[in-house]
């Protein structure tokens, strides 16, 4: 009897289209885990009086809402390389996932869910914020500009969106804000049955012969430092503005959703800068008059929020997402470019966010503080903008063509060897 199987080439061909759709599985699941990286924080801000009013709770502990998930983005993102060593890199990505589910979902129910679920969002999205750079590493090295570009666009989308639209859903919903923004946990579901089926054991990965750097080992590296210096200015002013900005609109004389809008448009303004500046960087040898462009850039915005917010609010707030959607992309395609490896860019992004975002954490609340203390916002938005030049000095100089263990290992006379 003649065989039925397929001839050769027959199975020659469903190879390919296999790895192909695993390819683009691939893509879609990490873009979709980029996706959710952002509106369980930006659906906060935009009702925040409407928690402090159900919460009682008084301005300086309103910031703790978004401080909290930075100190979590610390503590975590020091463990979170030792975490995917332990479970596997794509595994830990959905642990962000449903953590970041579970958190969503449950800040509504009460003051003690408000914070416990703040936490849980915290600690989910440091994991993601570490493993993304790592991912592009090890799947798409030799597209690190166009993968970090996508995410870091994907990210802006996910943040705009959530940002611009909590206020109405509440308001269409007729549940307030506890619905609108626990609705936002769809996004981690769609990601979840995308992303699960992309897992690998992590015994799969092969070895790199690169060393791997431990973080008493990057501690030694300028080049590092300057990197945390850079991410963690960045993340200040990020988070600083995500949580007061519409505060400061609503006090020039805005109204909620109009200032929530504002947030929206500042996010979505940051979307064309985030995808086309790690592309521009991946094929600079020097990417140091990148930071400086941003400076000019973000300090034009502060400037018209400090003297002038209600003169042309959308100009502001499109300058400041330029600024900031550049800055945060510029930072992430340096991790992977100053890197050799995979286990090295995990390495090098945990400590430059842990580092970083323990710099960060301060920034909403002493920017509540400041604004407590004054009772305007000339005095906290010029913290923000001397904080920007310091950030765009250390951009600067990691925006020199070396790795950080090369630079190590020349400072310290070859410990990390070859």
């Amino acid at each position: 009897m003649a065989s039925r199987s397929p001839p050769p080439a027959a199975l020659g061909s469903r190879v390919p289209r296999r790895a192909r759709a695993r390819h683009w599985l691939l893509v879609a699941g990490f873009l979709l885990l980029a996706l959710n990286l952002r509106p369980a924080l930006t659906t906060v801000p935009p009702v925040l009086a409407e928690i402090q009013r159900d919460f009682g709770l008084a301005s300086s502990v309103a910031g703790l809402l978004t401080t909290v998930p930075v100190l979590c983005f610390a503590v975590m993102s020091a463990v979170t390389a030792l975490l995917s060593r332990r479970i596997g890199l794509h595994n830990a990505l959905s642990l962000f996932l449903v953590l970041v589910l579970v958190g969503t979902v449950i800040r509504g129910i009460g003051t003690a869910a408000l914070f416990g679920g703040t936490v849980l969002v915290g600690v989910g999205i440091a994991v993601a914020n570490v493993l993304l750079p790592a991912v592009v590493k090890r799947h798409f090295p030799h597209r690190a500009g166009l993968m970090t570009g996508l995410y870091m666009m994907f990210m802006g989308i996910g943040a705009s969106i959530a940002a611009a639209a909590t206020v109405p859903l509440a308001g269409v919903t007729g549940h307030g804000w506890p619905v609108a923004t626990a609705m936002w946990g769809v996004l981690c579901l769609v990601a979840l049955v995308c992303w699960a089926p992309t897992r690998e054991p992590p015994r799969t990965a092969a070895l790199e012969a690169v060393p791997v750097l431990r973080f008493r080992q990057l501690a030694r590296s300028p080049l590092a430092w300057q990197l945390t210096v850079f991410m963690g200015l960045q993340s200040l002013g990020y988070y600083s503005v995500l949580t007061w900005l519409p505060s400061l609109f609503m006090d020039s004389g805005l109204d909620a959703r109009q200032a929530g809008l504002l947030l929206g448009l500042a996010n979505l303004s940051g979307i064309p800068a985030s995808l086309t500046t790690p592309m521009i960087a991946h094929r600079m040898r020097r990417q140091s008059s990148l930071a400086v462009l941003l400076l000019f850039v973000g300090a034009a915005a502060l400037l018209g929020l400090m003297t002038a917010p209600a003169a042309a609010p959308v100009l502001w707030v499109v300058l400041l997402g330029l600024s900031q959607g550049g800055a945060i992309s510029l930072a992430l395609v340096l991790v992977v470019l100053r890197s050799r490896s995979t286990e090295q860019a995990a390495e090098l992004s945990g400590m430059v966010q842990a580092c970083g975002y323990s710099l960060a954490a301060g920034g909403p609340f002493v920017v509540g503080l400041l604004q407590d203390f004054s009772g305007g916002w000339v005095m906290p938005v010029g913290f923000l903008l001397v904080c920007l030049v310091v950030q765009v000095g250390a951009g600067a100089l990691a925006g020199r063509p070396r790795h950080v263990d090369a630079d190590s290992d020349e400072r310290h006379g070859g410990v990390l060897g070859k």
